[in-house]
């Protein structure tokens, strides 16, 4: 499969790419990277100059950082 997820892995339903993907938020967090997270999600919202409403999916490394 593609590293990068295209229309296919969100909207085509029964799609080898759908039934194969494997979403979820992270629950084991801590505190400093939770903000972080949501800290960078806020700015990338503002520099897109969204409006009403907006998301944002980030990757993180196994060490916590960004890819």
């Amino acid at each position: 499969m593609p590293r990068i997820a295209g229309k296919e892995v969100k909207w085509d339903k029964g799609s080898e790419a759908y039934e194969s993907a494997h979403t979820a938020a992270a629950s084991d967090l801590d505190e400093e990277t939770t903000r972080r997270l949501q800290d960078t999600a806020v700015q990338v919202y503002a520099a897109l100059k969204l409006r009403d409403y907006g998301r944002v999916d980030m990757r993180l490394t196994p060490d916590g950082g960004s890819t």
